[in-house]
């Protein structure tokens, strides 16, 4: 999932990537994820900074950098206690992710919440979530994709024995180009456990600098 500073990043790269082709060439749909190979996942202990503070004591909202500020014990405890997030509860995030009337930090915090439930009630959010309509062009439209982003690779660790089926009708019912290539990272995540969306995105960014440093 979408859950770190590095993982944001080269998935924002790849967004670029994945739409700049868009642009070039709107006729020729890509559904397909790029090759990808195995390897081990290295995620880096972020330290404990003074945000950390900062941010207990504001409650009912957490930044996306004091998010990143946070040790993994922790991120541990919020992810723990996500778990025991009710049907109602969860709704309620929903609603505020996909508020654009509130900040942007709120929303991703509540985006993320809602990833770390494993309760099977929460894949319908989620694919709900996904399929949600935004206006590409506005200024924000990247933000709008990060978000689903995460919500899509959340599906992953739902407990509901329709993810695979949930998955292929957002395939087919979404039209950005973006997120079509997520849909399709994340199915072959399913099947392929070892090969996160985190890592075939690594795989992918490695091929894009390696394309662009021979032109």
């Amino acid at each position: 999932m979408i859950k770190n500073r590095r993982a944001l990043i080269v998935s924002l790269i790849l967004m670029g990537a994945v739409l700049g082709l868009a642009s070039r060439d709107r006729s020729k749909p890509d559904r397909a994820p790029a090759d990808s190979s195995s390897g081990p996942k290295t995620e880096s202990t972020p330290s404990v900074s003074p945000q950390k503070e900062a941010v207990k004591n504001q409650p009912k909202s957490l930044s996306f950098e004091a998010l990143s500020a946070f040790p993994n014990e922790d991120l541990a405890d919020i992810q723990k206690k996500a778990q025991d997030l009710n049907f109602d509860d969860l709704q309620m995030l929903k609603k505020k992710a996909l508020d654009v009337s509130i900040n942007q930090d709120e929303r991703f915090f509540a985006t993320f919440l809602m990833s770390q439930s494993s309760n099977e009630k929460n894949l319908m959010l989620l694919f709900e979530m996904v399929q949600s309509p935004f206006d590409e062009n506005i200024q924000n439209g990247d933000f709008e994709r990060v978000l689903r982003a995460q919500a899509l690779e959340a599906m992953l660790i739902n407990e509901s024995s329709q993810k695979e089926f949930a998955l292929g009708r957002l395939s087919e019912k979404i039209q950005d180009r973006f997120l079509l290539d997520r849909v399709a990272r994340t199915r072959y995540a399913l099947h392929h456990p070892d090969r996160t969306p985190e890592i075939q995105d690594l795989e992918a960014l490695r091929k894009l600098l390696k394309s662009e440093r021979s032109l």
